[in-house]
């Protein structure tokens, strides 16, 4: 089946994920484990993946310890940018940021969302 087929390309996307019979494209079984292998961009001078990872002996993964990007310190950051009105937004175009601050539960956001990353990766070996 190909763009030429006559289908429409919704069915085509879809025949790639849960085609029948199943059609796996080799990169649609690794889609956690390359995100989270992606190079981080802001690591201009040590180079480091968003979310570096390594197989442990009970056969699942676990994250290296203090590596990968400051997460809490990013996210913190990005509320601070959108949770400003529109004078403190107009102010921060012009040169005054809004003030730095940190969020109660950010940490717990990033912890939430690396066991939900955990299990994708998991499912995929």
């Amino acid at each position: 089946m190909g763009l030429n087929s006559g289908e429409p390309l919704s069915k085509i996307i879809k025949n790639c994920y849960i085609g029948d019979p199943p059609v796996i494209l080799p990169l649609v079984n690794q889609r956690y484990h390359i995100f989270c292998t992606f190079p981080d961009i802001d690591a201009a001078l040590i180079p480091r993946t968003l979310f570096p990872f390594f197989p442990n002996s009970e056969g699942g993964f676990a994250w290296v310890p203090s590596s990968g990007p400051d997460w809490e310190s990013r996210i913190n950051r990005m509320v601070d940018l959108i949770s400003v009105g529109f004078w403190e937004a107009l102010f921060a175009f012009f040169g005054s940021a809004p003030s730095r601050k940190i969020y109660d539960h950010t940490r717990e956001a990033i912890d939430t969302f690396r066991r939900w990353l955990k299990l994708r990766l998991e499912s995929e070996d």
